[in-house]
């Protein structure tokens, strides 16, 4: 890998909303209702693959149903809230932060993967559902994290 491009990339400040915006108390970790709290907590969750799962572990090799991001998410997260995938691969994890309108920035040292991301939320991106949050795949070592942030 060309890490030269990767370091130029650097100087751009990603431009994503971090705060939430659901009218929630501010006391609440998340938006669920105290009996959907408890669903969450039992000690298995079942987790059912849809259509839009990536299922083939030749396109990339740690591949799970968007229902299990989605499920975390939702556990510790508030709508518009950031969620930050540090080994993004494919994006699933971008895509249930769509789905739950969590803003979602995610990084990956392999560019083939970050493509593939792309792709996936252009997809969605043209669904009719749409939201004001916005999901991002980096090409970039996540040890650069900090320098993407805005102060």
């Amino acid at each position: 890998m060309n890490t030269e491009n990767i370091n130029k990339n650097i100087s751009m400040k990603l431009e994503i909303g971090f705060r939430k915006t659901c009218s929630c108390p501010d006391s609440h970790i998340n938006c669920l209702t105290p009996k959907e709290w408890v669903k969450g907590q039992v000690a298995i969750w079942e987790l059912y693959y849809e259509g839009r799962d990536i299922r083939d572990k030749d396109i990339h090799p740690a591949v799970f149903p968007i229902a299990l991001p989605k499920k975390c998410i939702e556990l510790f997260t508030h709508k518009g809230e950031l969620v930050l995938d540090p080994f993004v691969g494919i994006g699933t994890t971008l895509i249930a932060a769509r789905d739950l309108e969590r803003n979602a920035v995610g990084f990956d040292l392999n560019p083939k993967y970050i493509d593939f991301a792309n792709k996936r939320l252009s997809q969605l991106n043209m669904s009719l559902f749409t939201n004001s949050t916005k999901q991002i795949a980096i090409c970039d070592d996540a040890i650069n994290i900090p320098k993407y942030l805005n102060e």
